[in-house]
């Protein structure tokens, strides 16, 4: 039983020898403190050698063929769920909204213990999250879900206050907490604090020197390079 649980992603570099996570988005290892349970969305192919008693690795393993099997029991189950409404089943086939229902029934019986106080993500509005969250409005309310908005770009309407967002967001930049409040969030629910991924340590500063920072989509790369 644990008070807190984070879902987070990493690879297997963000895992040490002795087992422990240091987790990239909350700037943290997960020793630091064992009432959190870390479920980790894993990037990698191969798997850390060793992992702490409070992590918990949520792992596909590739395949050289597709399981049909799988994709047509999924399309049953999808139907019935979407009340044969075709609209409704249609959103249901996306990658996201199957790894939504894969990791909602891996993980459902670790959130809904007695001791669980509060779900934390590095939030980014996926599908997975808003389903989680959903849940737990259903089935227990006192549970406390929370996201810490870790990136930024300039139109981030996928953070919009909806169905399934956190009870409370936290975000490190002044212009992204204005912005949020034009996406149907209440004041009261969004959080200014310091950046968790960059502290402002002498360590942090020298890791970013001489160091550029891009977009996340380039449409021409040569713009930038005569830059």
């Amino acid at each position: 039983d644990y008070e807190t649980i984070i879902e987070t992603w990493a690879v297997k570099k963000n895992f040490h020898q002795n087992g422990s996570l240091n987790d990239r988005y909350f700037n943290t290892n997960s020793r630091k403190n064992k009432k959190i349970l870390w479920v980790v969305i894993y990037l990698d192919n191969e798997l850390p050698k060793k992992i702490d008693k409070n992590i918990l690795l949520i792992y596909r393993k590739k395949k050289k063929f597709p399981n049909l099997f799988y994709l047509f029991k999924y399309i049953c189950q999808m139907l019935i769920y979407s009340n044969f409404n075709l609209k409704k089943f249609f959103h249901t086939l996306s990658f996201q909204s199957c790894f939504a229902f894969q990791n909602y029934n891996l993980i459902k019986e670790f959130i809904f213990k007695k001791k669980t106080k509060v779900l934390l993500f590095p939030y980014e509005g996926q599908p997975f999250q808003n389903m989680l969250i959903s849940k737990i409005r259903k089935i227990n309310k006192k549970i406390k879900t929370l996201g810490y908005i870790h990136y930024t770009h300039p139109f981030q309407t996928e953070i919009f206050n909806r169905k399934g967002s956190p009870d409370k967001i936290f975000t490190y930049s002044l212009e992204q907490l204005n912005f949020f409040k034009n996406l149907g969030w209440n004041k009261k629910n969004i959080t200014l604090i310091p950046s968790l991924t960059f502290k402002r340590t002498i360590e942090q500063k020298n890791k970013l020197k001489s160091k550029i920072f891009l977009k996340d989509k380039l449409i021409d790369e040569n713009k930038i390079l005569l830059s």
